[in-house]
């Protein structure tokens, strides 16, 4: 026991005992049984009944990006919005439902995974779980991704990392009462569809608005997200781990597999930062016009730019970040492309300035007001690595802005291969 928690954290995870661990993994197994069951009924319903898609995949939809990715994954655990207690009680429901996981559980799993994104034994789901072999990630990996982590003896620690949450009575009744109520969402519509016409509309509202729901809530959250949002698909930003878009997918998860680039901004509700489609988007827009929630602010396009992966450099640099303590800097060759607009073009009030006596290349200053900034010619260096002297001029307003004194001052950088490794070297 003690050999397979050694690697984590003092209070990181614990081991479960027998009698825990046999009732976590007959839950996980009784509830497998019924989604698969219930949503079998459901296809033969619906390829009966085709026009009960109309209603039927609406609310597993809905209810799985309200549920599991607005309410568990953005709300709960990133914090990406401010809302009522109605509300917040509303999307505790909603995902306990969804028979994942109860609620401080999820979350702790999910600040696990963004600890450690893809690392063997240590992420909770990494597809990587094998080794990154691409034919293991693909099949034992996403297997692992979208189930069998859920058979793990080893469990995170909730106190290590939601301890706030476990001190919330609200939040806290959901979770120690995961069990009764993910079950709930069964029998209610069966009861419900009893009531209202007999044996047969029990068993298919059971089917539809029970199992068939969780079932897609299961496949997207789990199969989807945990799994092939690790596997396959583009990435942009440099991230930890293997974090992936699965752009073509993201209106049919509303937004839920731009996964990268949540990864790179997890505390932005809706990460479609360059035009991706997310139909959750205009959602969360109308409700904050509506006063029901507060998003925290989208990124700046400096911030968003920063983290963009770029292209190694070689010889000339084709952009380069620099950031001292007072202003931050981008290096481009005249003619590429930045966030979409070619160098020289003035973007969103960053402003652009030339350097003198090399008209070939430009400074983007991303502090406003922006102040003129002046780069020598960039030198090979050991290794290939690039070695950029930067200059400051200290004009009265950048004096006003800083309270800097009326000199110079010089800096020199060591940009390597990959941008986003910046080091200042000493003067």
């Amino acid at each position: 026991m003690i050999a397979a928690i050694s690697h984590f954290d003092e209070g990181e995870v614990v081991y479960m005992d027998a009698a825990i661990y046999a009732r976590r993994v007959a839950y996980f197994l009784l509830t497998t049984f019924i989604v698969v069951l219930g949503s079998a009924v459901a296809v033969r319903e619906l390829l009966l009944s085709p026009w009960d898609a109309l209603y039927v995949l609406p609310v597993a939809f809905i209810a799985t990006a309200l549920g599991a990715n607005t309410g568990f994954h953005m709300y709960f655990t990133h914090r990406s919005f401010k809302t009522n207690a109605v509300a917040r009680g509303g999307l505790a429901l909603l995902g306990t439902l969804l028979c994942q996981d109860g609620l401080i559980q999820w979350v702790a799993n999910h600040k696990r995974h963004h600890r450690h994104v893809d690392v063997a034994d240590r992420d909770p789901h990494s597809p990587r779980q094998f080794g990154a072999d691409p034919w293991r990630v693909l099949t034992v990996g996403l297997w692992w991704a979208s189930m069998g982590w859920k058979f793990s003896r080893i469990l995170t620690d909730k106190r290590f990392y939601a301890g706030q949450m476990l001190d919330d009575a609200l939040l806290s009744w959901f979770d120690r009462r995961f069990v009764l109520i993910s079950y709930a969402g069964f029998v209610v519509p069966f009861g419900l569809g009893w009531a209202i016409g007999g044996e047969d509309l029990a068993v298919k509202w059971f089917a539809y608005f029970g199992a068939f729901r969780v079932f897609v809530g299961y496949f997207f959250t789990e199969f989807v997200v945990n799994g092939l949002c690790h596997c396959v698909g583009s990435s942009k930003f440099v991230t930890k781990g293997n974090s992936t878009n699965l752009v073509l997918m993201s209106p049919l998860t509303m937004g839920a597999t731009l996964h990268h680039n949540h990864h790179a901004f997890p505390r932005v509700l809706s990460p479609a930062f360059d035009g991706e489609p997310d139909p959750m988007r205009v959602v969360y827009r109308w409700l904050e016009r509506w006063g029901l929630l507060v998003m925290n602010p989208d990124p700046s396009f400096v911030e968003i730019e920063a983290k963009r992966m770029q292209r190694p450099l070689s010889g000339e640099p084709s952009l380069a970040h620099l950031t001292t303590s007072n202003f931050t800097v981008v290096f481009a060759t005249q003619g590429a492309r930045f966030g979409g607009h070619r160098v020289r073009q003035r973007v969103e009030g960053v402003g652009l300035l030339s350097i003198r006596g090399n008209p070939d290349r430009t400074i983007w200053c991303a502090v406003r007001p922006c102040y003129l900034v002046r780069a020598s010619n960039p030198r090979d260096g050991a290794g290939g690595e690039l070695v950029l002297d930067v200059w400051v001029e200290n004009q009265s307003r950048m004096r006003n802005a800083f309270e800097m004194p009326m000199q110079s001052m010089a800096e020199r950088w060591v940009v390597d291969p990959v941008i986003g490794r910046v080091t200042r070297l000493p003067r």
